[in-house]
Protein backbone atom coordinates (compact mmCIF):
# COMPACT_ATOMS: atom_id res chain seq x y z
CA UNK A 1 0.00 0.00 0.00
CA UNK A 2 1.48 3.33 -1.00
CA UNK A 3 1.30 6.73 0.71
CA UNK A 4 -1.64 7.93 -1.43
CA UNK A 5 -3.79 4.93 -0.50
CA UNK A 6 -2.87 5.18 3.18
CA UNK A 7 -3.67 8.88 3.22
CA UNK A 8 -7.00 8.30 1.45
CA UNK A 9 -7.99 5.60 3.95
CA UNK A 10 -7.06 7.91 6.83
CA UNK A 11 -9.06 10.85 5.38
CA UNK A 12 -12.14 8.67 4.79
CA UNK A 13 -11.85 7.19 8.27
CA UNK A 14 -11.53 10.62 9.87
CA UNK A 15 -14.49 11.95 7.89
CA UNK A 16 -16.73 9.08 8.97
CA UNK A 17 -15.55 9.27 12.59
CA UNK A 18 -16.03 13.06 12.66
CA UNK A 19 -19.58 12.71 11.36
CA UNK A 20 -20.33 10.03 13.93
CA UNK A 21 -18.78 11.94 16.83
CA UNK A 22 -20.81 15.05 15.99
CA UNK A 23 -23.98 12.98 16.29
CA UNK A 24 -23.15 11.08 19.47
CA UNK A 25 -20.90 8.38 20.86
CA UNK A 26 -18.87 6.37 18.34
CA UNK A 27 -19.85 3.08 19.98
CA UNK A 28 -23.42 3.56 18.76
CA UNK A 29 -22.09 2.74 15.29
CA UNK A 30 -20.38 -0.47 16.30
CA UNK A 31 -22.34 -3.70 16.13
CA UNK A 32 -20.35 -6.92 16.02
CA UNK A 33 -23.17 -9.06 14.60
CA UNK A 34 -23.87 -6.62 11.78
CA UNK A 35 -20.18 -6.56 10.87
CA UNK A 36 -19.96 -10.34 10.90
CA UNK A 37 -23.11 -10.57 8.77
CA UNK A 38 -21.88 -8.13 6.10
CA UNK A 39 -18.32 -9.45 5.97
CA UNK A 40 -19.48 -13.08 6.02
CA UNK A 41 -22.07 -12.68 3.27
CA UNK A 42 -19.62 -10.63 1.18
CA UNK A 43 -16.86 -13.23 1.58
CA UNK A 44 -19.26 -16.07 0.80
CA UNK A 45 -20.59 -14.28 -2.27
CA UNK A 46 -17.06 -13.57 -3.48
CA UNK A 47 -16.11 -17.22 -3.08
CA UNK A 48 -19.23 -18.29 -4.97
CA UNK A 49 -18.40 -15.85 -7.78
CA UNK A 50 -14.67 -16.42 -8.23
CA UNK A 51 -12.10 -19.11 -7.53
CA UNK A 52 -9.87 -18.29 -4.57
CA UNK A 53 -6.86 -17.92 -6.90
CA UNK A 54 -8.61 -15.09 -8.80
CA UNK A 55 -9.54 -13.29 -5.56
CA UNK A 56 -6.02 -13.71 -4.19
CA UNK A 57 -4.57 -12.46 -7.49
CA UNK A 58 -6.76 -9.34 -7.44
CA UNK A 59 -5.75 -8.51 -3.88
CA UNK A 60 -2.11 -9.23 -4.74
CA UNK A 61 -2.33 -6.89 -7.72
CA UNK A 62 -3.87 -4.15 -5.58
CA UNK A 63 -1.34 -4.49 -2.76
CA UNK A 64 1.83 -5.20 -4.68
CA UNK A 65 1.10 -4.85 -8.35
CA UNK A 66 2.55 -8.24 -9.12
CA UNK A 67 1.48 -11.83 -8.71
CA UNK A 68 5.11 -12.73 -8.12
CA UNK A 69 5.51 -12.50 -4.35
CA UNK A 70 9.31 -12.48 -4.61
CA UNK A 71 9.44 -9.32 -6.69
CA UNK A 72 10.10 -6.20 -4.59
CA UNK A 73 7.09 -3.93 -4.13
CA UNK A 74 7.42 -0.48 -5.63
CA UNK A 75 5.74 2.60 -4.16
CA UNK A 76 3.04 2.68 -6.86
CA UNK A 77 3.52 -0.37 -9.06
CA UNK A 78 2.06 -0.42 -12.55
CA UNK A 79 -0.23 -3.21 -13.66
CA UNK A 80 -0.68 -4.71 -17.08
CA UNK A 81 -3.96 -3.86 -18.79
CA UNK A 82 -5.14 -7.45 -18.33
CA UNK A 83 -4.31 -7.49 -14.61
CA UNK A 84 -6.00 -4.12 -14.12
CA UNK A 85 -9.18 -5.21 -15.90
CA UNK A 86 -9.33 -8.50 -13.98
CA UNK A 87 -8.82 -6.79 -10.60
CA UNK A 88 -11.38 -4.11 -11.52
CA UNK A 89 -13.93 -6.79 -12.41
CA UNK A 90 -13.32 -8.69 -9.18
CA UNK A 91 -13.43 -5.65 -6.89
CA UNK A 92 -16.49 -4.10 -8.51
CA UNK A 93 -18.34 -7.40 -8.25
CA UNK A 94 -17.34 -7.87 -4.60
CA UNK A 95 -18.40 -4.26 -3.97
CA UNK A 96 -21.86 -5.00 -5.36
CA UNK A 97 -22.06 -8.09 -3.15
CA UNK A 98 -21.10 -6.00 -0.09
CA UNK A 99 -23.82 -3.42 -0.77
CA UNK A 100 -26.35 -6.22 -1.38
CA UNK A 101 -25.32 -7.89 1.88
CA UNK A 102 -25.96 -4.60 3.68
CA UNK A 103 -29.42 -4.44 2.14
CA UNK A 104 -30.06 -8.08 3.02
CA UNK A 105 -29.03 -7.41 6.62
CA UNK A 106 -31.38 -4.43 6.71
CA UNK A 107 -34.28 -6.62 5.58
CA UNK A 108 -33.42 -9.25 8.21
CA UNK A 109 -33.24 -6.57 10.90
CA UNK A 110 -36.56 -5.03 9.83
CA UNK A 111 -38.26 -8.43 9.92
CA UNK A 112 -36.95 -8.94 13.45
CA UNK A 113 -38.12 -5.46 14.39
CA UNK A 114 -41.62 -6.01 13.00
CA UNK A 115 -41.89 -9.28 14.93
CA UNK A 116 -41.40 -7.32 18.18
CA UNK A 117 -43.85 -4.48 17.55
CA UNK A 118 -45.67 -5.22 20.83
CA UNK A 119 -42.50 -4.32 22.76
CA UNK A 120 -41.67 -0.67 22.02
CA UNK A 121 -38.32 -0.93 23.82
CA UNK A 122 -37.13 -3.54 21.28
CA UNK A 123 -37.92 -1.45 18.21
CA UNK A 124 -35.05 1.03 18.55
CA UNK A 125 -32.21 -1.49 18.95
CA UNK A 126 -33.57 -3.70 16.15
CA UNK A 127 -33.85 -0.73 13.81
CA UNK A 128 -30.32 0.32 14.74
CA UNK A 129 -28.93 -3.11 13.82
CA UNK A 130 -30.92 -3.07 10.58
CA UNK A 131 -29.46 0.27 9.54
CA UNK A 132 -25.93 -0.55 10.68
CA UNK A 133 -25.75 -3.51 8.29
CA UNK A 134 -26.60 -1.13 5.45
CA UNK A 135 -23.99 1.33 6.75
CA UNK A 136 -21.28 -1.36 6.82
CA UNK A 137 -22.28 -2.67 3.38
CA UNK A 138 -22.06 0.79 1.87
CA UNK A 139 -18.69 1.50 3.49
CA UNK A 140 -17.26 -1.82 2.39
CA UNK A 141 -18.71 -1.98 -1.11
CA UNK A 142 -19.35 1.61 -2.08
CA UNK A 143 -16.13 3.08 -0.77
CA UNK A 144 -13.50 0.41 -0.18
CA UNK A 145 -13.96 -2.10 -3.02
CA UNK A 146 -14.93 0.42 -5.70
CA UNK A 147 -11.92 2.55 -4.77
CA UNK A 148 -9.69 -0.50 -5.01
CA UNK A 149 -11.10 -1.23 -8.47
CA UNK A 150 -10.50 2.32 -9.67
CA UNK A 151 -6.97 2.29 -8.26
CA UNK A 152 -6.16 -0.89 -10.20
CA UNK A 153 -7.52 0.63 -13.43
CA UNK A 154 -5.44 3.76 -12.89
CA UNK A 155 -2.28 1.75 -12.28
CA UNK A 156 -3.01 -0.21 -15.46
CA UNK A 157 -3.32 3.05 -17.42
CA UNK A 158 -6.99 2.43 -18.24
CA UNK A 159 -8.59 5.54 -16.72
Amino acid sequence: MNIRVGTAIFVIYMGVVAAIVLGGPVLQFVDFYSMVFVVGVTAGGALLSFPMSVIRGAFGDWVGGSRNRFKPIQSSPALSAEQAQQADHVFRHIGRIAVASGLLGTVVGLVQMLQNMEDPSAIGPAMSVALLTLFYGLLLGGILFRSMATDCLARGGLT
